[in-house]
This record gives structure tokens, sequence and C-alpha cells, in this order.
């Protein structure tokens, strides 16, 4: 699939694109606030995590499915200034975003002009894929050595999610209170014995925000009332190590 680097602004403004390796980066000077398309302050929370995998200013960052550059605008003003980021759709995407925006399927075979990334990021990306392995493929073949993947996704292993799934038959943040759109649930363990190895990746680090999980405002009390005692009651007998609505993976390239 061909792609495209973002020019001065994006085609539903009437610019035009140029094709990767061609135009100039995407470095417009106005100024507003970026949707953050996760969970609330998970981004922030992110920041402080990845502010222990020394990495410096100039490290090459990529973000898949960058949505409107909110992630990538935090990373700029906590100093890195080698950013780029991939979108499917990239109209909403800050004008004032200090980054390199490619139009682009994060599924498709992805390619920078050789250009390795240090770090790798797909925030609240893999649930939305209908063939998520090629997130992998894509992040593997793009990392340098040793280079770092940070992936969120909608957290599956809570004992909220597992009574949830008990009392509905249907798994939270795939069901009809959730937001649409979510057709994969990432598992943990064919993740870990099987794709991982696959692309030469292993997981480091996995777990979830907040510290515990939120019930939707659009759940009706009765229900609310029948959750939380249901979680309360398992509880004492389940371990809880995945407690918050977002699942957060930290993985490296062997």
């Amino acid at each position: 699939m061909r792609y495209s680097r973002c020019n001065s602004s994006f085609e539903g403004a009437g610019a035009q694109h140029a094709e990767i390796g061609g135009g100039s980066p995407c470095h417009p000077s106005s100024g507003s606030v970026l949707e953050e398309r996760a969970f609330p302050n998970l981004h922030a929370s992110l920041i402080s995590r990845i502010g222990h995998l020394a990495l410096d200013a100039n490290t090459p960052i990529l973000d898949l499915g960058c949505g409107t550059g909110a992630w990538l605008e935090r990373l700029s003003r906590q100093g890195f200034t080698n950013l780029s980021g991939v979108d499917i759709d990239p109209s909403s995407f800050g004008e004032h975003v200090l980054a390199d925006v490619y139009k682009g399927d994060v599924t498709s075979a992805l390619e920078f002009a050789g250009k390795q990334f240090g770090l790798i990021t797909a925030i609240e990306v893999v649930e939305h894929l209908s063939n998520p392995e090629r997130l992998f493929f894509n992040a593997a073949r793009h990392l340098t050595a040793a280079g770092w993947f940070l992936l969120t996704t909608p957290n599956i292993y809570s004992v909220l999610s597992r009574v949830v799934f008990l009392l509905t038959g249907k798994m939270r943040g795939f069901d009809v209170y959730e937001e649409q759109g979510h057709v994969h649930p990432l598992l943990l363990l064919p993740l870990e014995e099987i794709i991982l190895p696959r692309y030469g990746l292993t997981l480091v680090e996995k777990w979830t925000y907040p510290e515990g999980p939120q019930l939707s405002k659009r759940a009706g009390s009765r229900y609310h009332r029948l959750v939380r005692g249901a979680v309360n009651l398992v509880s004492l007998a389940l371990p809880n190590d995945l407690p918050g609505d977002a699942l957060c993976l930290l993985i490296r390239k062997s």
C-alpha cells in the first residue's frame, strides 16, 4: 500500500501529499488542545514509564496509529525531537505538533527509507485491527537492535472484566456499553509463546492503568451495584494482578 508524508497540511484542507522520501515534515506553528484517544490520563502515566528506558532526546520514535498527535505532542514537550507518526487518516493530526506524519495502514508493509526507531508505540490501536499480528511484524521490522515497543489495549484480565463476561457473556471494552470499533482483544498466552518469538520480540513488563477499574457511567445503577458486589466476592478467591482498564506492555527486540 502506498502512503505519504504530509507536506504542509492535510488533504482535507486542500494540500497535497508528497511520497515518502520527498516533501517536507509537518512542522506548522499554530497551537490547540489535542484529543487524547485513550483512557483519561493514560498518556501522562506512560511518559513516566518511558523515562526509565535511557532514551536520549534524538532517539527516533514512531507512533503507530497516531490519531490527533496528542501522544507525539506530549513526547515533544518532554524534549524528544526525532518524532514520527503513522495513521490511516491523518486529517485530524494537530498542525502544531513537531513530528513527521505519514498516511498509511499500520498493518501494511510500511517503509521509512531504511530508518529504524529506538522506540515504537501503539496506544489503543491493536484492538481495532482485523489482523493484529501485522502490528508486531511492523514493530519488529522497524525497531533498532534492542529497541523498545510500548503497546496498550483494553484489559480483559481484571476481575471486573471476568465478572462482566460471566454475567453478560460480553467482553468489557468490546460490548454494547463501550466505544465501537474494538474487534480483537489481546490474549497474553499466545502473544508471549507464539507471536512475539516469531518476530524476535520479548515481553519485558506488563502492568495496567489505572490502579483499579472504572465502571462505565453508561451502565445503570442496578447493574453497577450487581457488578461491584460480584467483583468484591470473586476477588476473595481469584488473584487480581492486572486490575486496571488498560493493559500496558513493554516489549523489546531481542
